[in-house]
This record gives C-alpha cells, sequence and structure tokens, in this order.
C-alpha cells in the first residue's frame, strides 16, 4: 500500500474508534496516527536501502507486531497516566500498516521471531485492489488540486488536520 492510503486508512480507523468510545477527557491528535502509519516503512526501507542491503526484503522489525504492541502498550500507561494519548494514536497507526500491508499474509515476519529468526518476503496483499495504490494516490492528489471548488470542505478538513491534528 502507499503513504496517501496508510495514513487515510489510520486517521480513519482512528475516528472511527473515537466514535464507537468517546473518550472526551483524551485528546487526540489525529497528525500521530498518520506517522504512526507512516512508521514500519520510516524504519524499514532506510535499513534496507542504505544499511543493509543484502536483506531479503524491506519489510523488517517495523513490519512485526511487536513494534505496534510496544508502542500501544506504552500509550495505554501515558493515556491512562498523563492524559496524554500521542504515542498511543502512533501505535494505533502503525497496527493499521500491518494489517493493509503484503506483511499481514505472512506470520514469519509479522510475529518475528516465534517462527524463525529470518525476514520472509510477503507474497502478497491479503486482498486485491482493481486499481494499483500510486494511481489512487495521484487521482487524489489531482482531484484536490483540480476541483478546487467541488472540494472546498475537503480542503478545509485537510487544513485542519495539518494545522491543528483534528478531523
Amino acid at each position: 500500500m502507499y503513504p496517501v492510503a496508510h495514513v487515510t486508512i489510520a486517521v480513519g480507523a482512528v475516528k472511527a474508534g473515537e466514535r464507537l468510545f468517546p473518550a472526551r477527557w483524551l485528546p487526540l491528535d489525529y497528525r500521530f496516527a498518520a506517522f504512526g502509519a507512516l512508521l514500519p516503512d520510516l524504519i524499514d526501507k532506510p535499513l534496507k536501502w542504505f544499511l543493509i542491503p543484502s536483506l531479503p526484503d524491506d519489510h523488517l522489525w517495523g513490519h512485526t507486531v511487536w513494534l505496534s504492541a510496544v508502542l500501544i502498550g506504552v500509550g495505554l500507561l501515558f493515556a491512562l497516566r498523563r492524559s496524554d494519548s500521542r504515542v498511543l494514536l502512533v501505535g494505533i497507526g502503525a497496527l493499521t500498516h500491518l494489517i493493509f500491508d503484503p506483511v499481514a499474509t505472512d506470520a514469519r515476519t509479522l510475529f518475528w521471531p516465534l517462527f524463525g529468526s529470518t525476514f520472509h518476503h510477503p507474497r502478497g496483499y491479503w486482498f486485491e485492489s482493481p486499481v494499483p495504490g500510486p494511481v489512487i494516490d495521484v487521482m487524489l492528489i489531482t482531484a484536490l488540486l483540480i476541483l478546487p471548488q467541488a472540494f472546498e470542505p475537503f480542503r478545509r478538513r485537510i487544513s485542519a488536520f495539518a494545522t491543528s491534528g483534528t478531523v
């Protein structure tokens, strides 16, 4: 999947969770969920591309469930003790990344090192989209630029998200 799709899914998941389980005492900045959705790739891709090119794939430690579990666990502590949801939102974003990435079909990478100490190249997505991810990203961005009047409410929401983290 691609950055715009990962961010959209993570922010949407947090928004849905907020509607299902409203926690008015806990302020939510959705930018942290968006960052969490990108975090596994921000960790693993530079490792493969620049530091250890001999690795079999760019789905490595950041694409394991352990990263998300640690972030969510620490985030729950901060949320309950300090009313600070930022780390929790990063963990939730990272978890949504795993669910919608090819790694979701490969237990050896997802639950590393329980099934061995090596990483395995994922077989593919657990769902197949008729439109490739980069095409969707380009279409969304182009539509926002070309059709400003039709997308004005959406653009205002994007601006609010970028400046204050609200949705």
